[in-house]
């Protein structure tokens, strides 16, 4: 913009940072909602747009239980710097103290410091991020260096994470990004190649391994063909399994699936079990010429917060 000379402000519209969250940022994830970590986003995100002479719509003044009603953990309702009892987190501490709150009141009740202002207390509750040899792999990078995402893939089979290599087959044409929709779940992969999914407890939950890149897969060949992969879990979740054509910002997404649950035609248990679904039956009206979800999840009831497992995953053709 700053190359042709147009002179226009920029707004960020809305960012911020939870203080809890119950999956994927949580304890049981990347562990980064916590006071203390909201109050460096906070300062870094003032100091860098004052400085930038950028507007800044800090998401949010309060907390709003109401966001994910389904679960009180939910991160959605826990990106306010003030809780709804009237304690300031840690972030505006030095507000309290400098009177900013002085007369103001939520419900009666005067803006206070959470913790009762005792920073050793809240830093015994800040979350200790993992390393990176104890993360989980977000990102498959096993790729077709010679085809680019959009030319049609024109391989027998089509490989998204296998223990064998096969002489007749592709990866995907770009990195596949392994992406908790919203928070709602947990999804990462092994590196021993198992897809592991923290089934979410809201009210809903979905994720998906998506190529990255803006342009999908051109899977059109595959019509009369095959997902094929191996599958156990815990959980006692339904849950839909398919792929994703089209973008869900241009209005044309469509979810092709097949449904997993007890009373369901198909089932999991503890056990791994190895199944063959064709395309056909989960065809939903896909434009298989633009895959941009390869693999997707998405809870439909009973959210329990369990496991689901997945290995030796590729399309063939036949």
């Amino acid at each position: 913009i700053s190359s042709i000379g147009i002179e226009k402000p920029i707004h960020i519209g809305e960012t911020g940072w939870a203080t809890i969250a119950a999956s994927s940022y949580g304890k049981t994830g990347s562990q980064a909602a916590d006071e203390y970590k909201e109050k460096l986003y906070y300062e870094h995100m003032r100091e860098w747009t004052k400085k930038a002479g950028m507007s800044c719509f800090y998401f949010e003044a309060f907390d709003e239980q109401w966001k994910d009603q389904g679960d009180a953990l939910g991160s959605e309702n826990h990106f306010g710097l003030i809780k709804l009892n009237g304690q300031a987190k840690y972030a505006l501490w030095d507000m309290v103290d400098n009177g900013t709150f002085k007369g103001l009141t939520r419900n009666g009740i005067p803006i206070t410091k959470t913790y009762d202002g005792d920073k050793t207390a809240l830093m015994a509750n800040m979350l200790t991020p993992p390393l990176m040899s104890e993360m989980g792999i977000l990102e498959i990078s096993t790729l077709n260096a010679f085809r680019n995402a959009g030319e049609m893939v024109t391989e027998s089979k089509y490989v998204v994470i296998h223990e064998k290599h096969d002489s007749d087959a592709t990866y995907p044409s770009a990195k596949l990004k392994l992406n908790p929709w919203e928070g709602t779940c947990s999804i990462e992969m092994t590196q021993e190649g198992v897809i592991e999914v923290v089934t979410g407890t809201g009210a809903w939950w979905g994720s998906a391994l998506e190529i990255q890149g803006g342009i999908g897969e051109d899977l059109s060949n595959f019509a009369n063909g095959y997902l094929h992969f191996e599958i156990k879990g815990d959980t006692g979740s339904s849950f839909n399994i398919g792929f994703q054509t089209g973008s869900f910002a241009n209005g044309n997404q469509v979810n092709n699936y097949v449904t997993f649950g007890s009373s369901e035609p198909y089932s999991i248990t503890e056990e791994w079990s190895t199944h063959s679904i064709a395309i056909s039956d989960m065809n939903q009206g896909a434009n298989l010429k633009n895959v941009t979800g390869i693999l997707f999840f998405r809870g439909i009831n009973d959210f329990d917060g369990k496991h689901v497992y997945m290995k030796n995953v590729y399309y063939s053709r036949e």
